[in-house]
C-alpha cells in the first residue's frame, strides 16, 4: 500500500501563528499605556511609539499587539536570513545552542525550531536576554507552543538583564543573535552588546545581526564589527520577504499586521 503526502499540512510556524491568532486577538480594556479605546487605538499607540524607547511591554495589550502585528514578519525575516546563510551547518548538529541579546519575545527560538524540525537536531537550547522583563510571559507562551509542533526538544529561557553589560557567557554558543536592537541603544551600549555576542560564540560559531534598513544603521554596524580581527564576514544583505503566513481577515482589519519587513542583516563567523 502506498503512502499519501499531505501537501496541506501546516508547518510549525503556521501552527504557532494559529495559536497566536486565537490567544492574543482580544485586548483587555484596562491598558497600562493610557489608551481609552484599546481595540481601536492600541495598535496605533504601538506603531507610533515603537522606536522611541518608551514602550511598556509589561502591558499585556502591548504584548498582544506586538504578537499580532509584528511577530510573523520578524520570524519570517529571521528564517530567511538563516536559510540564506548558516542553516545548512546547524542542520548537521544534534544539539544547537544559541543566545539572543535583546531577544524579547523569542523570535529566534521560534524561527530555529521551525527550520530544524524534521532533521537530525534533537535539542535546541536558546537563552534570551532583554532589559524589559515584560517579555517573559509571551516568551514562555511561544516556546511552550512551538514545542508542541516540532520533532526536537526546545529549551528556551528568558533572562531579565542588560545585554550590554558583561554576561559571563564565553565560548559556548553556536549562534548569537543581535535582533533589531543596536539601533535602539546608545553607541556605547551597542559596542557592549557586540562584545558580549562575540565572546559568547565558540570558535567557528556565528554572530547574526538583524537591523532596520536605514543607511545610518549600516554605518553603525560596520563601525562596530568591520574592523574586528576575530570575525570573518559570511554574508551581508538587505532583504524583504513575505512572512508566508495567511492572516484571518478580522485580524488584518483590527491589527494591520506587517506581512513583510525591510531588514538589513550581517552574519559573521568567529575565527
Amino acid at each position: 500500500m502506498g503512502f499519501v503526502i499531505d501537501f496541506a499540512a501546516k508547518s510549525p510556524f503556521e501552527r504557532l501563528m494559529d495559536h497566536v491568532f486565537e490567544t492574543f486577538r482580544y485586548l483587555d480594556p484596562i491598558c497600562l499605556c493610557g489608551a481609552t479605546d484599546c481595540q481601536g487605538e492600541c495598535w496605533k499607540c504601538h506603531q507610533h511609539r515603537y522606536y522611541h524607547g518608551n514602550i511598556r511591554y509589561e502591558c499585556p495589550n502591548v504584548r498582544s499587539v506586538y504578537a499580532m502585528r509584528f511577530l510573523a514578519s520578524h520570524i519570517g525575516q529571521t528564517r530567511a536570513v538563516l536559510q540564506a546563510t548558516i542553516l545548512h551547518e546547524l542542520r548537521g548538529k544534534e544539539e544547537v545552542d544559541c543566545l539572543a541579546l535583546g531577544g524579547g519575545p523569542g523570535v529566534e527560538v521560534c524561527a530555529l525550531a521551525d527550520l530544524l524540525s524534521g532533521g537530525v537536531t534533537k535539542k535546541l537550547v536558546v537563552g534570551s536576554v532583554d532589559i524589559q522583563d515584560g517579555w517573559f510571559d509571551l516568551f514562555t507562551d511561544l516556546v511552550g507552543e512551538i514545542n508542541k509542533h516540532v520533532t526536537l526538544d526546545v529549551r528556551g529561557r528568558s533572562y531579565h538583564g542588560d545585554a550590554s553589560k558583561p554576561l559571563g557567557v564565553n565560548n559556548r554558543v553556536d549562534v548569537c543573535f543581535i535582533p533589531w536592537v543596536l539601533s535602539e541603544v546608545s553607541n556605547s551600549a551597542a559596542a557592549g552588546i557586540v562584545d558580549n555576542a562575540v565572546a559568547a560564540c565558540r570558535k567557528g560559531g556565528h554572530v547574526v545581526i538583524l537591523e532596520r534598513a536605514e543607511a545610518a544603521f549600516e554605518t553603525l554596524v560596520w563601525s562596530l564589527l568591520g574592523c574586528r580581527n576575530d570575525l570573518a564576514l559570511v554574508r551581508a544583505e538587505q532583504i524583504e520577504r513575505h512572512c508566508g503566513i495567511t492572516f484571518p481577515e478580522d485580524v488584518r482589519a483590527a491589527f494591520h499586521p506587517k506581512l513583510s519587513y525591510k531588514t538589513r542583516y550581517w552574519v559573521f563567523r568567529k575565527t
